[in-house]
């Protein structure tokens, strides 16, 4: 059921976050406008021939909270029927997890052992994976909106529902294009954290110390790493040992291609949540809240979501006709 959840369909989006340009305000599901080189800073070492990232697969997994915006309180909002997989679809402009550039000469035998490490990769989880309701988070550490998400909504999720067992939160990591290397780095970082079983810790010190990552010069391929090897020190991690996987760049292509499927499926910006259930019988149902959402008006998605999950009628956020 886990993976049939996470098999989720999206519609056009326009609502407050940030955009592909790293911009933040309205955006659209559009990447146009991304410059050429924020698409490659995304883009490169984002896959490693004959490593098998493929194998890391938004369909085959989940995981936690994101972000909100400074200031903003609006969100948009659309259903699907989820009968769409993250995994298909044609390219999307500006994607992480593009192709390396061609090589001459025959591909180099896969390792094994990095074919096996990409192939069992799962998606941060926040909670149970058997909760009937599962949010899955699209978002990026430079983002404001998905900052203040994090260090409000998302913490007001977890003790109403993730803590009684009914809500999972997965992270699916969305680098925006425009904030470079200094987002890519920090998703490598809160991974590398999760080998001290600390993903979630260094999550939310990313967000937390968001303002050390924007002052940072985005094309500045190393400028992030002390940076995120003294936030992991600061909250009692093994700092060295996060600073040397994030040098090895194993996670750069798991974020790449998650990155790239999100885009085939239209997303393009940050921010954005899908808030999925499945029927008794069987029915994927799933709502996209696009945009930073407090947690008053977050709540009826997962209300919703709840409902569908127990087979009872699912209140319309429509206003009936008079």
């Amino acid at each position: 059921m886990r993976t049939a959840l996470l098999a989720a369909a999206l519609v056009a989006l326009t609502a407050v976050g940030c955009s592909p340009a790293g911009d933040a305000g309205s955006y659209s599901g559009s990447a146009d406008g991304a410059s050429e080189q924020a698409a490659q800073v995304v883009a490169q070492d984002a896959s490693q021939p004959g490593s098998g990232a493929e194998g890391a697969d938004v369909g085959g997994g989940a995981a936690g909270p994101a972000g909100g915006p400074e200031s903003a309180t609006s969100g948009g909002a659309a259903e699907s029927d989820g009968s769409s997989n993250l995994g298909e679809g044609e390219s999307a402009d500006a994607a992480p997890g593009a192709d390396a550039e061609a090589t001459d000469g025959p591909e180099p035998t896969p390792d094994p052992t990095l074919q096996a490490f990409y192939s069992s990769f799962q998606p941060p989880m926040l909670g149970d994976p058997s909760a009937p309701v599962t949010i899955l988070e699209f978002s990026d550490y430079l983002c404001p909106f998905c900052a203040v998400f994090a260090k409000d909504t998302a913490k007001k999720i977890e003790d109403e529902y993730v803590a009684k067992g009914l809500v999972s939160i997965a992270f699916i990591d969305f680098p925006i294009p425009g904030h470079g290397y200094s987002s890519v780095i920090a998703h490598e970082a809160a991974h590398c954290a999760g080998e001290q079983d600390a993903f979630w810790e260094m999550h939310l010190a990313l967000f937390e110390r968001q303002d050390r990552l924007e002052e940072l010069d985005p094309s500045d391929s190393e400028a992030a790493i002390p940076v995120v090897t003294q936030i992991a020190d600061e909250i009692g991690l093994d700092g060295s040992a996060v600073e040397a996987c994030v040098e090895s760049g194993i996670y750069r292509p798991i974020i790449g291609n998650l990155m790239q499927q999100a885009q085939e499926r239209g997303i393009n910006a940050t921010p954005t949540l899908l808030v999925m259930s499945s029927s008794p019988d069987g029915e994927l149902r799933n709502e996209a809240v696009l945009g930073y959402l407090p947690m008053d008006e977050f709540r009826p998605y997962i209300e919703r979501a709840l409902s569908h999950s127990k087979g009872t009628p699912v209140p319309s956020p429509e206003i009936p006709e008079p």
